[in-house]
């Protein structure tokens, strides 16, 4: 018999955020959170979203064993923003048995219908710069920062209990070229001049703190066009930026300002530390570790982030950006290979001459319920 049950307390969260690791025990392919940092986003003391959320996790069990989880979050800013009243479902993770899934979903569906909520909207997270979406093709892709990995039978689970597409980006492996084709130069150097622009080259997380409000700021802009967002408040944004900087790898980051110093647009390559969370298993100090080997010796990147002001868009900034990129790796010297995502339908310009290959592709699912 399966029992879904909320979660209620220190133990059962614990229980909520192993159990990917249970249900991936042994799969090469699954790339673990740390287990400190899961803690702290699902914490209401810590984590600001809290304060303008109702949310709600649940657990199943089967002969007492956990056997899924997933998440509820209605999100009242966003709510305020659409004009509608919508719930998000995340962090769903079950065994391969259907009935598990639909009694999870079921819950979750229940529960909104309770805060007459009637459209439910996910996998989303507390704001998008959580992990989002189902992986519905490439899965003998390793996970990349933000993707997620899960097995095939979700996205039939998902199916099967009436929730319907939504919107689907993919996910493309380019590796930088080492040369700047003669256009994207011309273009580069004709607004950096009519701009007035300044690139910064940081060379230590001192040198980019400064500067890290407005690039946090315009990243979740810049993935608030892949799904409707809103604005960060101070303290998610204090909250946000500690995680990120655990990420950067100074050297690997370039930053455009415009005549005033205000940025405009920056692109950042966050190192792989898959080989180092995969070894850790979760936690923090012994990730640590195999992170300072990872973030000075790999050569391959796990994401590769563009974002740009709207103001600027289409007027070079993205090629100031490449430019600077591919002058950076031949002077170090090293391969630079690198996962971005893209909108279905919606091409990257700067990327249609490069080669690249499809990884995988993510969606995020809707529901209509009565």
């Amino acid at each position: 018999m399966i029992k879904v049950r909320t979660v209620k307390n220190k133990k059962e969260l614990k229980a909520f955020i192993m159990f990917p690791y249970k249900a991936n025990k042994g799969n090469p392919k699954f790339v673990p959170p740390l287990i400190k940092e899961e803690m702290k986003l699902f914490d209401s003391k810590l984590n600001p979203s809290y304060h303008h959320s109702d949310v709600s996790l649940w657990i199943a069990y089967k002969n007492k064993e956990v056997v899924g989880r997933v998440a509820g979050i209605i999100n009242y800013k966003t709510v305020n923003k659409m004009k509608k009243k919508c719930a998000h479902f995340g962090w769903f993770d079950v065994i391969n048995d259907s009935s598990v899934a639909t009694k999870l979903l079921e819950t979750l569906e229940e529960w909104a219908k309770n805060r007459k909520v009637y459209t439910i909207i996910g996998p989303l997270g507390f704001t998008n710069l959580d992990n989002m979406g189902i992986t519905v093709n490439g899965f003998n892709q390793i996970n990349t920062l933000f993707s997620t990995s899960n097995k095939a039978y979700y996205k039939e689970f998902i199916e099967s209990n009436g929730y319907e597409k939504k919107l689907e980006w993919h996910e493309y492996e380019t590796k930088h070229v080492e040369t700047v084709p003669y256009k994207l130069k011309k273009v580069s150097r004709r607004a950096k001049k009519y701009y007035q622009l300044r690139v910064i080259r940081p060379n230590s997380k001192n040198d980019i703190r400064i500067y890290l409000d407005e690039l946090l700021r315009l990243l979740n802009h810049e993935l608030n066009r892949i799904f409707d967002g809103v604005d960060l408040n101070k303290k998610q944004m204090n909250f946000y930026k500690k995680r990120l900087l655990r990420l950067i790898n100074p050297k690997f980051v370039r930053i455009i300002l415009d005549d005033k110093n205000h940025v405009i647009g920056f692109g950042m390559a966050i190192p792989s530390y898959r080989t180092a969370l995969q070894k850790a298993h979760g936690r923090w100090y012994l990730s640590f570790l195999y992170k300072l080997k990872d973030l000075y010796v790999n050569k391959k990147f796990d994401t590769f982030l563009l974002a740009i002001t709207d103001e600027y868009v289409g007027k070079g900034i993205s090629a100031i950006i490449y430019e600077e990129f591919t002058n950076l790796i031949r002077h170090k010297q090293i391969e630079l290979s690198y996962t971005y995502l893209e909108m279905e339908n919606q091409p990257v310009p700067i990327y249609k001459n490069f080669p690249r290959k499809q990884l995988k592709k993510v969606r995020i699912y809707q529901k209509q319920i009565n």
